[in-house]
């Protein structure tokens, strides 16, 4: 489960923040997790959700907004959302695999600091 280590890390960056603009508590942050990161955010909720109890981001509130990966087929030249990670097959021709050209992003687009 890598999303424990990306909630770590997330958390560190959180109580960095804070820490750095007069402390406070962390209430919400919002973030951006392509769906070709590999990374899913009910599980990266349920480890930053454990991780977080007892610090001042306890209780803060995740907002993941999920863009879809993006595709291209080099067989055929067709460009697309990829609809399923799990199966990289281009669905206009069936070639294998398509390349993944977006949607791998994570970043952290704002942090609320009470």
């Amino acid at each position: 489960m890598h999303e424990l280590a990306v909630a770590a890390d997330l958390l560190d960056f959180l109580l960095r923040t804070a820490a750095e603009n007069g402390g406070g508590r962390v209430t919400a942050a919002r973030l951006r997790i392509g769906a070709g990161s590999c990374v899913s955010p009910d599980s990266l909720r349920f480890g930053f959700d454990a991780l977080a109890a007892g610090t001042s981001a306890a209780g803060c509130r995740l907002e993941i907004e999920r863009p879809p990966a993006a595709g291209a087929c080099a067989s055929c030249s067709w460009r697309g959302e990829v609809a399923d990670l799990d199966v990289l097959a281009c669905p206009a021709c069936g070639w294998f695999p398509v390349t993944l050209s977006g949607g791998r992003e994570l970043t952290i687009e704002t942090v609320t600091v009470d």
